[in-house]
């Protein structure tokens, strides 16, 4: 259930730079782990400095209601994947992402913690425009039928970090009710939603507020016909369909 590869390369004019890949395979677990190393990089012109890249891509399961990933990715410097990258796609390398994720299933809810983080390669990219890391954000989604009502919840906190500029938190909440109406020739949904959107920031610019919120009350209307008839056609017995469709939408303007 596992293996390992061993590859190196052999640089004329920066020395030998040891590669490989380690797999894992389990009925709950599969992972890559992955690398390069150059001790020592006679090319870089500064005396030898030591190189590499590590790449882990991990996928498990801890239970039937638990399920986690890892994908953690480094570099020694801006420049690895510019001098050591085997194609086009790797010189263009901009960011390197590394997030964690745990995700919990359960009747009706969903729910999922996750952090991200970058390391950042470009260096043309200013301080303003490099990502922000979410450390941390959760997610909870619930979805049931209550009689005859359909209820949604969506739920989402998130804090946003960057070294530079306006940084914080963001709380989301966005409950729904629903009514479906059906029935074999049509159907009718009435919808109302109210997402919520509250912030707590720092840094920001003068004038700026330092805790936005928003409240937003949206109204749909979702209907429906099924119109089916029996045919021929060219001799062969078809079922000729027309499902027409209207669905109102109202969502207030909101700043």
């Amino acid at each position: 259930q596992y293996d390992a590869t061993l590859i190196p390369r052999i640089l004329s004019t920066r020395g030998l730079m040891l590669g490989g890949e380690f797999r894992y395979l389990s009925t709950r677990h599969r992972s890559t782990l992955a690398g390069e190393w150059l001790p020592r990089d006679l090319g870089d012109g500064q005396g030898g400095d030591t190189r590499g890249y590590l790449a882990l891509n991990s996928r498990f399961s801890l239970s039937p209601r638990w399920r986690g990933s890892l994908d953690l990715t480094q570099a020694s410097d801006h420049r690895y994947f510019d001098d050591f990258g085997s194609g086009l796609s790797d010189a263009n390398q901009r960011l390197l992402r590394r997030t964690g994720r745990l995700d919990y299933r359960h009747a009706a809810w969903q729910l999922t913690a996750r952090a991200d983080h970058f390391q950042v390669l470009d260096r043309t990219l200013t301080p303003d425009e490099r990502p922000y890391s979410r450390l941390p954000q959760l997610i909870a989604r619930y979805q049931d039928e209550l009689g005859p009502l359909r209820v949604d919840l969506d739920a989402e906190y998130v804090h946003f970090d960057r070294d530079t500029g306006t940084t914080g938190q963001r709380l989301n909440l966005a409950p729904s009710l629903a009514l479906p109406w059906r029935r074999p020739w049509g159907f009718v949904t009435p919808r109302l939603s109210l997402p919520a959107t509250a912030y707590a920031l720092t840094d920001t610019l003068p004038g700026q507020p330092e805790h936005p919120d928003r409240l937003l009350p949206v109204t749909s209307v979702d209907s429906g016909l099924y119109l089916e008839r029996d045919s021929r056609w060219l001799g062969s017995a078809t079922r000729q369909t027309l499902e027409p469709r209207l669905h109102y939408l109202y969502v207030p303007t909101r700043d």
